[in-house]
C-alpha cells in the first residue's frame, strides 16, 4: 500500500533553519493539465516511428487503486498526485497527493506532500482549516486534523468533501497553510474518480 502512515523525510527543525518555501510549477507535459503521455500503436501494430522514436498519445490521468488485507482489516485506497509541484529553497521537488480510503466501512481522505511534509497550521487540538476550490467556483473552508508525522492532513468530514469533488468538471484545488513554509497549493485533475463510486459504496464507504 502506498501509504497508511507516512514518515516525513526531513525533520521540522531542519525545515525551519533552511527556510523552506514553495514555488509552484506544472508537472504537465505537452498534453496539458490532467493529461499524460502513453505509448501509442499505429495501424500496423508498431509503437515506434521510422526513426525509432516511441509513438505517444495523450490520455487522461487516472486514479491509482490499491487493495490491502492483512487478515484483520481490509482497506481500499485510490490516490492521485497533483498535476503541479512545489520546490523548496534547497531545490527539492515537492509532490502533493490526495488519498481516499475505506477501512472497515470507515471513509478517510488524506492530503500530504513528499518528500517534505506540509507541517500544517493547527490549533491546540491539532485542527485547522484548508481552502478548497472546485474548478473556478467559490473558495470553501475544509476542516482537518493534522497527521501525526506532520506530513499532511486528514479531512474531518470526508464524505462531504468527496461529494463536492465529484462535482468537478476539470480540476479541484487545495491551499494548506504551513507552520514552517509557504502555503502548499495543489491542483488535482478529477480523472476517473466517478468510476469508483459504486466500489466504495459496496464496501460501506459511500463517497457521494
Amino acid at each position: 500500500m502506498k501509504r497508511i502512515a507516512l514518515l516525513a523525510s526531513l525533520s521540522l527543525l531542519s525545515q525551519f533553519f533552511f527556510n523552506t518555501s514553495v514555488a509552484l510549477g506544472s508537472t504537465s507535459d505537452e498534453c496539458g493539465f490532467g493529461m499524460t503521455t502513453a505509448v501509442d500503436v499505429d495501424s500496423s501494430g508498431n509503437f515506434q516511428d521510422s526513426t525509432g522514436a516511441i509513438l505517444n498519445k495523450c490520455v487522461p490521468i487516472k486514479w491509482t487503486l490499491l487493495n490491502n488485507n492483512d487478515g484483520f482489516s481490509k482497506t481500499i485506497t485510490v490516490y492521485m498526485e497533483a498535476d503541479n509541484h512545489g520546490s523548496s529553497d534547497l531545490g527539492t521537488e515537492l509532490t502533493s497527493t490526495i488519498e481516499i480510503q475505506c477501512t472497515n466501512k470507515k471513509l478517510g481522505v488524506l492530503i500530504y506532500s513528499e518528500p517534505i511534509g506540509i507541517y500544517p497550521q493547527s490549533d491546540l487540538t491539532s485542527q485547522g482549516f484548508a481552502l478548497a476550490k472546485i474548478d473556478s467556483g467559490k473558495v470553501l473552508n475544509i476542516k482537518y486534523v493534522e497527521m501525526k508525522d506532520f506530513s499532511g492532513i486528514a479531512i474531518l468530514a470526508p464524505k462531504a468533501l468527496t461529494s463536492i469533488i465529484l462535482k468537478t468538471k476539470k480540476q479541484f484545488s487545495f491551499k494548506i497553510n504551513s507552520s514552517v513554509q509557504a502555503a502548499t497549493v495543489a491542483n488535482f485533475p478529477i480523472g476517473d474518480l466517478s468510476s469508483y463510486v459504486s466500489k466504495f459504496k459496496s464496501l460501506g464507504c459511500p463517497i457521494k
